[in-house]
């Protein structure tokens, strides 16, 4: 069996982090899964992350906020390191299921490069602030890499070893979710999603991008998508 590590990156979730942690947990020891969680450079989170030392996983820390992507680079760099074959992340909020690796790794098995979790896949009501804004981050992400999947801005990812080879994660913030597509376009991944569930609570709602951090986000893809 492929080794393979799950990369959490979290930055001021002390409120949820326990509870989510427990859940991922479980996950992880019942799909034999190792998880690393990248703290990065939360206020408020290490007294919980002391508590959470005491688990079986690794946590690296960013001493100041660098943002969300460069957590995921920092887990990638981990697992490059460390010799893992596959990679999978989830976010740190509580709005993912962790069970729901399981279908990452089922897609991963049968040869596919790059798993994407689809809110959209399934049955559940996703917010309307959320729709339209995944709905222009798949546009930007079919402009610069070709490929149309229905949840773009999903934390909730699986890759091979052959994506984990080819892959950077340059990207600083939440443009990290469509670099991955353009960078597997390129080099001729296979990409595919699979449905997941979702959980939205006040919590959960005040994180991830608003108009701002995504008009941002847009700005800086083109820019860098101009200059390659």
């Amino acid at each position: 069996m492929a080794r393979s590590l799950v990369v959490m990156p979290v930055y001021n979730e002390s409120e949820v982090f326990e509870e989510v942690l427990k859940k991922t947990l479980f996950s992880c020891k019942r799909f034999g899964l190792d998880l690393v969680v990248v703290d990065d450079g939360s206020a408020r989170l290490l007294s919980t992350f002391s508590a959470a030392s005491q688990k079986p996983i690794v946590l690296l820390r960013h001493e100041v906020n660098c943002g969300v992507g460069a957590a995921v680079g920092t887990g990638f760099a981990y697992a490059k390191r460390e010799g893992y074959q596959r990679v999978l992340t989830i976010d740190g909020d509580g709005q993912h299921d962790p069970a729901d690796l399981e279908k990452l790794i089922e897609k991963l098995d049968q040869g596919n490069d790059v798993v994407n979790g689809s809110r959209f896949l399934s049955s559940q009501k996703v917010p309307a602030s959320r729709r339209v804004a995944n709905f222009f981050g798949n546009i930007v992400t079919f402009f610069l890499s070709g490929l149309w999947v229905s949840d773009s801005q999903s934390g909730m990812k699986g890759f091979s070893v052959r994506a984990l080879d080819q892959l950077e994660i340059f990207s600083a913030g939440y443009e990290w979710c469509t670099d991955v597509f353009r960078e597997a376009s390129w080099y001729d991944l296979k990409v595919v999603e699979v449905p997941i569930s979702v959980k939205y609570t006040e919590y959960s709602m005040k994180k991830g991008q608003s108009f701002a951090v995504g008009t941002d986000m847009v700005m800086r893809l083109v820019i860098r998508a101009l200059m390659r």
